[in-house]
C-alpha cells in the first residue's frame, strides 16, 4: 500500500486543500447531492464555481469527514495507482468502513484510463461507498461511462437568491459565479482557470474571444473559426460555460463582465498557439481580427485597449492607421492618443493620416495645445494629401485663436472654392469629401447665418447619412456646430419663424431620429451623436417653441456620461469636480450619469404607482400631472411594468404586449420613443432612476418604487390564508377592500390582453379571498364580519355559488333564517336567467337544512 491513499484519509478533519478564508454554505446544493446518494455524482464546471467547497460541505454535513477519503486526482500518484488497479484495495486497507470517496480535480484521461476510472467508480458504488468527483468540462471523459451517473454542471452551481445577501446578486445570470461574488480575486481566478484548462487551442481561442468581446453574436465565432468549427465551439461552450451568457434562441452571448486587463494577463502565454489554431499566424493578427469585430459593434474603446495591450508595436501602428478615424468617430479619443504613444517610434505607413486623427482626438479631449501641434504638422507637410491638410486645418480652426483661424482659412477656403468650381451645380466626389466640405462650410459660418441652411440642403440630398453609416457621425457633428452657431446669435421664439424655423426644426428631428435609431440597434451614440444631443439640449426650450422634439433625458445622460469619461481619461477633470459640475439641459437641472450612483439612490424620492380605479403616479408623495400621463400607451407601459413588480421583461415581449400586430422594426422604434417619453414623465430633478433598461430587458427598479398591486396581493394573502389579527381587526381589512380596491384595475386600459388578464385574475382572487375570510370569521364566532365579507364577494361576482353558500351560512349564524332563504332563491334566479342551470346539490342541501331547522335551534 502506498502512502498516497493513507494520506488522503480525512479522519474527521477538513482537507488542507479546501480551507477557505471565508466559508459560504450552500445547503440547497448539498441537498441535491444528498438526494442522489445511490448514484455517482460528477461536479463538472470550470474553475471558480465552488466544486471543491461544495464537495467538502457535503462530506462534512453527511459524515463529519469521518470514513471519508479526499483523493487529489491531479497528483501523478493517482494515475499510478489507477494504472495499477490498487486504489480500491488500498482504500479498504486504510479504512474498512469507508463511506465516501471524493476524487478532486480529475484530469483529462485517455480512453483506457477513463474506462478504468469508470470501473473503479462502479466497484465503489457496488460496495456501498459513495463517490463524488470534481472536474472541468474539458477534462470530463469518464462521467458518460458510469451508468446512471449524476452530472451537476456549471448552470446548477450558479449562485441563486437564497445564497446571496439581498441586493448583492448580479442581475446578469452569467455573473453569478461563486468566485465572482464571494472571492476578492474572483475575476482573475476565473480567467486564469479558463486559460490553463485542458482545452483544444481553437476552443480556448473561442473562449478568450468571448471574454474579450464581452457581448456579441454567434457570427463572431464563425468569423474567427469558420462556419463549421464556429458552430461546434458555440454548442460546446454554451453547454459547459454559463458565465459566457450564451443564448441559443437569440444566437447572442453576454459574458460576465471581466476587466480586459485581467483576461489579457491570464491568456498571455497562450496567444501564439491560439493564433496558429485559428489560422491567423501570429498574436497580432488574431488581436486585430477581434478588434475589428469590436469596432464594427461600436466597442471602439475596448477594441483599442485590446490592440494596445496585446499586439506588437508595428501591428499597433498599422491598425491605428487603418482604424483610427473610426475610433475618433466613436469617441475613443483617449484610446487613440494612447495607441499613438505606443506606436510613435514605429514606422507608420499612414503618418499624415495618423497625425490628423491624433489632432482631432486631442481636440475631443479638450487639450488644445496638443491638438494644434499635431494639426500644424499636417498642414505644413508638403507631401500630405490636400484633404488631410484641410481636415487638420478644420481641427485647428475650431480650437485656435483668431490668428490661427485666419491662417487655417487660407488652407480651407481655396480647397472649398476649387471643389465648388469642379462640382458645378451638384456636389460630386466621395462621401468623405462631401462630409468634409459640409463641416468646413459650417465651421466657416461662425455666426450661424447660413449653417442651418447648409446642413438641411446637404442632408436632404445625401443618401450616405443613414444612422449606421460612418458618415452619420460627421453629419451629426455638423448639426451640432450649426445649432451652436445659430444659438450664438440668440434665438428668442419671436425670431424663429418662417424658413429658418423650419430648418432648425428639421435638423432637430433628423439628428434625434438618427441617435434614437442607433440606440435601438444597441450602438453607442458616437462623438457626433453626443455633441448633437448636447447642442440640441442646450436649446431645448427653443425647440419646444418651434414644435420640434427635444432630446430625451436618457440620451442627454448618456452623452454627458461619455463626455465625463473622456475628461477623466485625459486627466482634464478630477472625478469629484466632474460630479459637481452642473449640466445645462435646456433650463432643467440634471445630474451627470454614471458619476455617483450611491448618493443618487439614497436621495431619490420613491415612485408610487396606483392602478386600481385608474393609472396614477406619485413621486415623493406628489402626484405626477395627469396631463403628462394623458398618453394611453404611456399609461399602459407603466401599468405593465408595475404589474410585474420589478421583474425584468424582454423588450420584445413588451413590444408584443403594446403593439401585437406591428412588425419587429416598427415595434422597436415605437417602443424606444415610448420609453423615452415615459422617462421624461417620471423624471425627478432632471433624471429618471426608476426605469431600468439594458440590451435585453426592461423593468422598474424595485428598490425605488411601490404600487397598490403589492398592497392588493398582501390583502388577498391575508384574506385567503388568514392572520393573527384577522378575527380582531377585520374591520380595517374590510375597509381596505371597500376603499382602496373598490375600483377595477386600470379601467381605462381596455384592449390590452395582458392587462385584461391581470384584471380578470385579480377580480377572481379577491372574491376567493372574501369568501375564505367569511368562512373563517364565521368559524371564529364573528357572524357580522362573515356577513360583510360574503356580501362584498357577491357584489363583485353574482355568479359564484360558493359566495351564495358563504352568505347563507353567515346569515344562519347571525340568526337571519329568512335572509338565507332569500339568498338561495336569488342564486336560483340568477343561475336560471344567465346560464340556464339549477343550483348545485350542495347548495340545495344547505337550503333544505335552513327550511327544516326549528327556530329554537338557532336562538
Amino acid at each position: 500500500m502506498t502512502r498516497f491513499v493513507y494520506q488522503s484519509a480525512c479522519r474527521g478533519q477538513r482537507p488542507a486543500r479546501v480551507q477557505a478564508p471565508r466559508y459560504h454554505s450552500r445547503p440547497a446544493r448539498v441537498a441535491l447531492l444528498a438526494r442522489e446518494r445511490r448514484r455517482a455524482r460528477f461536479l463538472v464546471a470550470p474553475h471558480g464555481f465552488g466544486k471543491a467547497m461544495l464537495a467538502a460541505e457535503y462530506a462534512e454535513t453527511m459524515f463529519g469527514f469521518r470514513h471519508v477519503f479526499w483523493i487529489n486526482a491531479a497528483s501523478p500518484c493517482f494515475l499510478r495507482d489507477l494504472d495499477e488497479g490498487s486504489l480500491a484495495a488500498n482504500l479498504e486497507t486504510v479504512d474498512e468502513k469507508t463511506a465516501l470517496v471524493v476524487f478532486a480535480d480529475v484530469p483529462l484521461l485517455d480512453e483506457e484510463r477513463a474506462e478504468r476510472f469508470a470501473a473503479l467508480v462502479g466497484n465503489l458504488m457496488a460496495a456501498h461507498i459513495e463517490v463524488v468527483a470534481t472536474t472541468t468540462p474539458g477534462c470530463d471523459s469518464a462521467s458518460g461511462l458510469v451508468p446512471d451517473a449524476l452530472v451537476v454542471d456549471g448552470s446548477l452551481l450558479l449562485v441563486d437568491e437564497g445564497e446571496c445577501a439581498a441586493g448583492s446578486l448580479p442581475e446578469e445570470p452569467a455573473a453569478r459565479v461563486a468566485c465572482l461574488i464571494w472571492a476578492a480575486d474572483g475575476p482573475s481566478f476565473l480567467a486564469e482557470g479558463c486559460a490553463h484548462e485542458e482545452l483544444p487551442a481553437d476552443l480556448r481561442a473561442a473562449l478568450w474571444a468571448m471574454l474579450v468581446m464581452g457581448r456579441g453574436q454567434k457570427g463572431d465565432l464563425r468569423a474567427l473559426l469558420g462556419a463549421d468549427r464556429g458552430d461546434e465551439a458555440w454548442a460546446c461552450l454554451g453547454a459547459a460555460y454559463p458565465f459566457l451568457g450564451i443564448d441559443e434562441d437569440e444566437e447572442t452571448f453576454r459574458a460576465a463582465p471581466l476587466d480586459l486587463g485581467v483576461v489579457v494577463r491570464a491568456f498571455a502565454g497562450a496567444m501564439e498557439p491560439m493564433a496558429r489554431a485559428v489560422g491567423c499566424g501570429r498574436r497580432g493578427d488574431l488581436t486585430c481580427l477581434l478588434a475589428d469585430r469590436l469596432l464594427s459593434a461600436g466597442e471602439g474603446p475596448r477594441a483599442a485597449s485590446l490592440v494596445g495591450a496585446v499586439a506588437p508595436r508595428a501591428t499597433v501602428g498599422a491598425w491605428l492607421g487603418r482604424c483610427g478615424w473610426e475610433l475618433v468617430r466613436q469617441g475613443a479619443a483617449g484610446e487613440v492618443c494612447r495607441l499613438y504613444e505606443v506606436a510613435c517610434r514605429a514606422k507608420l505607413a499612414e503618418r499624415f493620416s495618423v497625425n490628423a486623427m491624433v489632432a482631432c482626438a486631442y481636440a475631443q479631449l479638450g487639450r488644445r495645445a496638443q491638438a494644434l501641434d499635431f494639426a500644424r504638422k499636417v498642414v505644413s507637410a508638403t507631401l500630405a494629401p490636400t484633404s488631410l491638410k484641410v481636415a487638420a486645418a478644420l481641427c485647428a480652426h475650431r480650437q485656435g485663436t483668431a490668428e490661427v483661424r485666419r491662417r487655417m482659412e487660407e488652407v480651407m477656403v481655396p480647397w472649398l472654392e476649387a471643389r465648388r468650381g469642379d462640382a458645378g451645380a451638384g456636389h460630386k466626389g466621395c462621401p468623405s469629401d462631401e462630409l468634409l466640405a459640409l463641416l468646413v462650410e459650417v465651421s466657416l459660418d461662425r455666426e450661424g447665418s447660413r449653417a442651418s441652411t447648409l446642413c438641411r440642403r446637404r442632408l436632404g440630398d445625401a443618401s450616405w447619412a443613414g444612422a449606421l453609416t460612418e458618415e452619420a457621425q460627421g453629419c451629426l457633428l455638423a448639426v451640432a456646430w450649426a445649432i451652436d452657431a445659430r444659438a450664438s446669435r440668440g434665438m428668442p421664439e419671436s425670431a424663429c419663424s418662417g424658413e429658418e424655423a423650419d430648418e432648425v426644426a428639421y435638423l432637430a428631428r433628423w439628428a434625434l431620429g438618427i441617435v434614437e435609431e442607433r440606440a435601438v440597434e444597441g450602438r453607442s451614440l458616437g462623438f457626433g451623436g453626443e455633441e448633437a444631443v448636447l447642442a440640441l439640449d442646450r436649446v431645448g426650450s427653443w425647440l419646444e417653441a418651434l414644435g420640434a422634439p427635444r432630446p430625451a433625458v436618457g440620451l442627454v445622460e448618456e452623452a454627458c456620461a461619455a463626455r465625463v469619461r473622456r475628461e477623466r481619461a485625459a486627466g482634464t477633470a478630477r472625478a469629484e469636480d466632474a460630479a459637481a459640475l452642473p449640466v445645462s439641459t435646456g433650463g432643467r437641472p440634471m445630474r451627470r450619469a454614471g458619476v455617483s450612483a450611491a448618493p443618487l439612490v439614497r436621495a431619490t424620492p420613491l415612485l408610487e404607482v396606483r392602478l386600481f380605479g385608474g393609472v396614477r403616479a406619485f413621486i415623493g408623495g406628489r402626484e405626477v400631472s395627469p396631463r403628462l400621463l394623458a398618453s394611453r400607451r404611456s399609461r399602459a407601459l407603466l401599468a405593465l411594468l408595475a404589474l410585474h413588480r420589478g421583474c425584468e421583461l424582454a423588450r420584445e415581449d413588451l413590444v408584443a404586449m403594446l403593439w401585437p400586430h406591428a412588425d419587429a422594426r416598427t415595434g422597436r422604434k415605437s417602443f424606444y420613443r415610448l420609453w423615452q417619453n415615459l422617462q421624461s414623465i417620471l423624471s425627478a430633478d432632471g433624471a429618471c432612476p426608476y426605469l431600468v433598461r439594458d440590451r435585453y430587458g426592461c423593468r422598474l427598479d424595485p428598490a425605488l418604487f411601490t404600487s397598490d398591486v403589492m398592497e392588493f396581493q398582501d390583502v388577498v394573502r391575508q384574506l385567503l390564508f388568514g392572520s393573527a389579527a384577522l378575527t380582531t381587526n377585520w374591520e380595517r381589512l374590510f375597509e381596505q377592500v371597500r376603499t382602496m380596491f373598490s375600483g377595477e384595475l386600470a379601467p381605462s386600459e381596455t384592449g390590452n390582453e395582458v392587462i385584461d388578464g391581470f384584471r380578470e385574475r385579480f377580480s377572481l382572487e379577491l372574491v376567493d379571498g372574501l369568501v375564505a375570510a367569511s368562512v373563517r370569521l364565521r368559524a371564529a364566532g364573528e357572524p357580522q364580519g362573515a356577513l360583510w365579507f360574503a356580501r362584498a364577494a357577491l357584489e363583485r361576482d353574482a355568479s359564484r355559488e360558493d359566495a351564495y353558500a358563504a352568505l347563507m351560512e353567515a346569515q344562519l349564524g347571525a340568526g337571519q333564517r329568512s335572509g338565507a332563504v332569500a339568498t338561495y332563491h336569488a342564486c336560483r334566479r340568477h343561475l336560471a336567467d344567465s346560464l340556464g342551470l339549477d343550483p348545485s346539490r350542495q347548495l340545495g342541501a344547505l337550503y333544505q337544512r335552513v327550511i327544516e331547522e326549528e327556530p329554537g335551534v338557532l336562538a
